[in-house]
């Protein structure tokens, strides 16, 4: 069985959902991939298609789509080209991280490509872009999402006999899951591939390593 680099799938993910990338697109992307042998043959299949733009042209937002895909990927899949199993796996595993971004904005690392130099393309480097600074928020990361106190928005996973399963980002299901029990919904209903906000209020290790994080319905942000 291939790894998923999980770190590399979401900072490519969070460059295409900065740069506007339809997850449709990549899937096109990973279908070729999936009929070829090396990791290789990805840059230059993107390569092919910006030299002959006619080829996908649908709109005039397509060819800047598929240089932001070749940026992204110089960027975060060129260091895995030599194993293509793991590239194509890692880059499946992106689509799936785009599409939830888009569902919950929230999720999707400080880390994009407006804040960091674009990757070559054409044996070019542009420069890196200027871009005012915004004052965030900072968002919980790595242990410190696990932390009682923390509040994070994770994707329903489960719904079971009054128990809500919740994905805690970042982090695989074998790694972290969170838990709403019956007694802590507090009257709040759920729905299956929704996104719910939670704060987290405990946290137990199993054997195996795997985090529990009991987590309750947290408020909305004031705005």
């Amino acid at each position: 069985m291939s790894t998923v680099n999980f770190a590399t799938a979401s900072l490519l993910a969070a460059d295409l959902r900065g740069a506007g990338v339809d997850h449709n697109e990549v899937k096109k992307l990973l279908s070729y991939m999936r009929s070829q042998t090396t990791g290789r043959a990805l840059f230059d299949y993107l390569k092919q298609i910006l030299t002959n733009e006619a080829i996908v042209r649908r709109s005039n937002q397509t060819p800047e789509h598929f240089k932001a895909i070749l940026q992204a990927s110089e960027r975060h899949l060129r260091p895995l080209q030599g194993d293509y199993r793991q590239l194509i796996t890692t880059l499946g595993w992106s689509i799936r991280l785009l599409r939830y971004y888009k569902e919950v904005p929230d999720a999707v690392p400080a880390y994009t490509s407006t804040t960091s130099a674009k990757a070559p393309i054409g044996g070019i480097v542009a420069p890196p872009e200027t871009v005012p600074a915004v004052p965030q928020t900072p968002r919980p990361t790595g242990q410190a999402m696990l932390d009682p106190g923390t509040i994070f928005t994770g994707k329903i996973l489960e719904l079971d006999a009054g128990t809500v399963v919740i994905e805690v980002p970042g982090f695989t299901h074998d790694k972290a899951l969170g838990i709403i029990k019956a007694e802590n919904l507090g009257g709040k209903k759920f729905k299956m591939g929704n996104a719910a906000r939670v704060e987290v209020l405990s946290s137990r290790t199993l054997n195996r390593g795997r985090v529990i994080l009991d987590v309750r319905p947290a408020p909305k942000p004031e705005s």
